[in-house]
């Protein structure tokens, strides 16, 4: 509120014969809203009539005190708004953020504020909309023992349709309508009865549910707020600006991995390449900030917070290029650093190279895998046919040209044909994946190599124990000779009593037999196997 118009909303009010028109006076903004106080001259001074005081020493002296006491509860209410400073992003001297797997993040917001010897109310905006209050630090890095907050409170009801319905609920509002062909505006009162899926209003002895019309509010409730506001009661020692840092979880931010392996079929290397997604929909903006990303899976308790890209074609390189994260252990995970600051919008998705590419020497692996459980009961079909999956293999080592640990993510497969031109043929997902370790991407199921398997014999030997035999065949209908990786895998106790082709095992779960198939050859597995509880 500006002094001066207070003044002459006193000493001039507009007047129209013998009535006091309404005079106007802005009190405050609120949300971007204008809020205006009529001091005088509304229908209820409608046929009072005016009385001029006599221009005398004492009605001079009576109208002065009025506006001193005015201008008194003014400079008291503009000395209240100056002692509570509010902090923007423009205070900001540094920002860090920590994304973790489960769409969750850790925000590090250090602001330089002044702020006033002994108490006082400091309020901060540009904050997470969706952050988890109890989980928030605050220190001061300038002066520790100096500054101390008391109290802190949270607000994050944000001004929407919804929720300024929802206030009014059972409250007399307007409703305006607007004749367009006439040019005229007809306003109603009304009590809005209800805000579930559409308003239902009672205008007079009649329930609207709906109204194409315009609602028309008379204020903002005190208990929304455009945006998320930290509010602190603090204790400060000495005046003056401080480095205020303070963190916190907030959820709606998440991150992936992306791979890209492009292979050759004339070639036996392969180039990975993987970026990361940044998906922000926290509430803010986070502006030049020095983002990592952290691989692993920490444990939250799950009520404490409530596409593909663009390809590249394999070309030779001389040297990598500088990596644009820097990794480093943290606690039983994995931490990604980004050396660059970057700026991720609020319903911003971001994208950024992991590393750059690098030569693999994949490996092409075809299997036959048996479902679980079919060891222990006898099958009625006598001959199934089975895929044969074909995986691309690589190991995550110095020889394999990648010696780091992978964040788990999605792995999109490519081959670049004679002429050039890409294909996809497949898709997988890997999990974490640490160093000196096999990745197996599954590609699809190959088209020229068949397999059946037919369960030949059974016999229950007591009641949890029984013994079952079985033929695998495959067919090689490719130019190349490969070898065929069956797993079997067996639940409980078991043992392998006969077998056509030597076996490994892989597990206590898993035994793994290699079929090695000429061109047009046709191979048979068989195996007896005992089961048991």
């Amino acid at each position: 509120m500006k002094i001066h118009s207070l003044i002459e909303t006193f000493a001039e009010p507009r007047k129209t014969g013998n009535v006091v028109m309404p005079a106007h006076t802005l009190t405050g903004t609120r949300a971007g809203i204008q809020c205006y106080q009529v001091l005088s001259g509304s229908p209820h001074y409608q046929g009072l009539q005016r009385v001029t005081p006599e221009v005398t020493g004492k009605g001079i002296i009576q109208r002065f005190l009025i506006i001193a006491t005015c201008l008194l509860f003014t400079c008291f209410s503009v000395y209240a708004e100056e002692t509570a400073p509010t902090s923007t992003a423009d205070d900001r001297t540094a920002l860090g953020l920590a994304i973790y797997s489960g769409q969750w993040a850790l925000v590090t917001d250090t602001r330089l504020v002044d702020l006033p010897a002994g108490g006082g109310e400091l309020l901060l905006t540009d904050v997470a909309a969706r952050i988890t209050p109890d989980s928030i630090h605050i220190s001061c890095l300038d002066d520790p023992d100096g500054f101390r907050v008391l109290d802190q409170v949270f607000s994050y009801d944000l001004i929407t349709r919804a929720a300024l319905l929802e206030r009014y609920r059972g409250k007399t509002v307007k409703l305006m309508d607007y004749n367009r062909q006439q040019d005229r505006k007809d306003v109603v009162e009304a009590t809005l009865l209800s805000n579930r899926d559409v308003p239902i209003y009672r205008i007079g002895d009649e329930i609207y549910i709906g109204h194409p019309g315009i609602t028309i509010l008379p204020d903002v409730p005190e208990d929304l707020t455009a945006e998320p506001t930290l509010s602190w009661l603090f204790e400060n020692k000495k005046a003056g600006k401080r480095h205020i840092a303070f963190s916190y979880l907030t959820g709606n931010v998440e991150w992936r991995a992306n791979y890209l392996l492009t292979i050759s079929d004339k070639n036996p290397t392969g180039e990975l390449s993987a970026w990361v997604s940044i998906d922000n929909r926290s509430g803010v903006d986070y502006r030049n900030a020095v983002v990592s990303l952290v691989a692993g899976d920490v444990n939250r308790r799950q009520n404490a917070a409530k596409a593909a890209f663009g390809d590249q074609m394999m070309v030779a390189r001389s040297a990598p290029a500088p990596e644009q994260f820097e990794q480093a252990a943290l606690f039983e995970y994995y931490r990604y650093e980004l050396t660059r600051p970057v700026t991720i919008e609020n319903n911003q998705s971001r994208q950024i190279e992991l590393f750059s590419p690098r030569t693999i020497h994949p490996q092409r692996i075809y299997r036959v895998v048996s479902g679980p459980g079919r060891h222990t009961h006898q099958l009625t079909e006598e001959e199934v046919k089975v895929p044969v999956e074909v995986s691309l293999s690589f190991r995550t080592d110095e020889a394999g040209n990648l010696d780091m640990p992978l964040p788990a993510g999605q792995v999109r497969l490519y081959q670049v044909d004679e002429e050039g031109q890409r294909w996809f043929i497949g898709e997988d997902r890997i999990d974490h994946t640490p160093k000196d370790t096999d990745v197996f991407i599954k590609a699809g199921s190959a088209f020229d190599i068949r397999a059946k398997r037919k369960q030949t014999e059974f016999k229950r030997i007591t009641s949890r124990v029984s013994e079952s035999g079985w033929e695998i065949t495959v067919t090689n209908r490719k130019n190349d000779s490969l070898v065929v990786e069956c797993l079997e895998q067996l639940s409980g106790d078991w043992e392998i009593t006969e077998s056509s082709h030597p076996f490994t095992v892989v597990n206590a779960f898993t035994a793994r037999f290699d079929l090695s198939v000429k061109p047009g050859e046709t191979i048979v597995l068989r195996y007896t196997v005992k089961t048991g509880a």
